[in-house]
């Protein structure tokens, strides 16, 4: 905090800070009357600078139908009609509407009183204390760069959230950098105010895609500013009524750019978030692109980064068990194969595969195919086993028999797998378990037995079941 009564900073230092302002030739002239000894001059000619400056930011707002800025206008324009100065209407305004910041007010109160009493002919000379608190105050408050007027700023923001052209690109990181650069204008005392007005126009939107509030909430989720996504939760995860599955459905947005969402929503409300999220992705019956936020691959993604595979089953039952049971044959879905969702997954690859669906039989061969790879170096030993043993079941009569006659040539990371002559070691000891099991021996899959002798193991190959 600058010192009030010493120069720890001179007039020129601070001069150099807000010469690129329009009225730097008023602060010039200041300054030179300071170094002059002309105190009262410089206070008088500095407070010009300062409500100068004022008054013309504030008319282009009010050019740009920023409503409380076109009250000032009209009020600062009634007191020069009246033959008034100005300058009193114009703070007088700031303070009754609350549009402006308390340290600013009144630092902007005493410029003026001081430059009240430099006016008028009271025998006051001023003195070099109190030119350069005034010439301080002005550039540091008003002149270095234009001064918070918290209202003004959010009333803008939300009339430029009505064009087209708002956002130079829809992607995630397009909108988070639009919505930073925003919110640089926006004084933290003010936030609850925006997230209110925010919800207002989402609501009137009906949560549309398309809606600017609804994607610039979304960017402004993801900048995680202290305080701002607690109100997010507080006023868009609340909701006694339920969510609809089409007007709320841009919490999967806000979910996905911050997950902690999912977790801080607790009781009822998450119960409810549950089903209208299982209602969403019921809508669909293939994944959208991976681009699309609003989507049941960026849902669960959110489930699994946030909560974890055990926990995102407990939480959200229904949305984890519609996601994997419509879409687990989706290449997209994969990555779960690497999470604590894995068994849940494989469960229900297996069940889609078990199900005498040719279709469901066609989509889980496509995906071992496309997948084989990364299901390869994700999946354990007796996983692969698994979905092994349900390709070579008797009861398979589509893609899956194609694949086994061509010897699984198809899917060779999957199958590279079963060539170990080893055993496969028990999931709960560190000894090799008594058992069936697969192995590929040439470009056959047999069935192995493991017989435990004292300390001795033996393996027996056994046919496989003909198909």
């Amino acid at each position: 905090m600058w010192d009030f009564m010493t120069e720890t900073v001179t007039v020129e230092q601070l001069y150099q800070k807000a010469q690129d302002n329009p009225y730097a030739e008023y602060l010039s002239e200041a300054l030179r009357c300071f170094n002059a000894e002309a105190y009262r001059a410089c206070i008088i000619m500095t407070s010009n600078a300062v409500f100068r400056s004022l008054r013309d930011y504030i008319e282009d707002l009010a050019r740009l139908d920023v409503y409380d800025a076109e009250q000032v206008v009209s009020a600062i324009n009634d007191a020069e009609k009246s033959g008034k100065t100005f300058e009193g209407a114009l703070l007088t305004k700031l303070k009754e509407g609350k549009v402006i910041l308390p340290d600013d007010q009144v630092a902007l109160r005493e410029i003026l009183d001081k430059r009240n009493t430099a006016a008028h002919p009271n025998g006051y000379t001023g003195n070099r204390d109190d030119a350069h608190a005034v010439f301080k105050k002005a550039v540091n408050h008003f002149l270095s760069e234009r001064p918070a007027l918290p209202k003004f700023a959010l009333q803008k923001l939300m009339n430029d959230l009505r064009s087209e052209r708002f956002f130079a690109g829809k992607m995630v990181d397009d909108v988070a950098r639009t919505a930073a650069d925003a919110m640089r204008a926006i004084h933290p005392t003010t936030y609850n105010w925006f997230i209110s007005e925010l919800h207002k126009v989402i609501v009137a939107d009906r949560g549309h895609e398309d809606s600017n509030a609804v994607m610039f909430l979304s960017g402004l989720a993801s900048l995680n500013l202290e305080g701002v996504n607690e109100r997010i939760q507080h006023v868009f995860f609340n909701k006694r009524q339920g969510f609809d599955v089409v007007s709320d459905a841009f919490l999967i947005e806000l979910c996905y750019v911050w997950p902690r969402f999912l977790s801080i929503t607790d009781g009822e409300d998450r119960r409810r978030l549950d089903d209208m999220f299982a209602r969403f992705c019921e809508q669909f019956n293939e994944l959208p692109d991976r681009d699309i936020v609003r989507s049941p691959l960026a849902l669960i993604t959110a489930l699994e980064n946030e909560l974890g595979g055990q926990q995102a089953s407990a939480t959200y039952p229904k949305t984890v068990t519609t996601i994997l049971g419509r879409f687990c044959h989706s290449p997209d879905m994969g990555f779960l194969a690497s999470t604590g969702l894995r068994s849940r997954y494989l469960k229900a690859i297996l069940d889609l595969l078990r199900s005498k669906d040719s279709l469901a039989e066609e989509r889980v061969v496509k995906l071992l195919q496309s997948s084989d790879r990364v299901l390869a170096r994700s999946l354990s030993r007796h996983d692969i086993e698994q979905i092994f043993k349900a390709l070579i079941d008797p009861a398979r009569r589509g893609d899956a028999v194609k694949m086994r006659k061509a010897g699984f040539s198809d899917i060779p990371h999957l199958r590279d797998v079963l060539s170990s002559p080893t055993a496969p070691v028990s999931q709960n000891a560190d000894w090799r378990r008594p058992g069936t099991y697969l192995k590929l021996v040439g470009e056959n899959l047999v069935l192995s037995h493991v017989r435990q002798d004292g300390q001795n193991i033996t393996l027996e190959d056994v046919p496989a079941p003909a198909s």
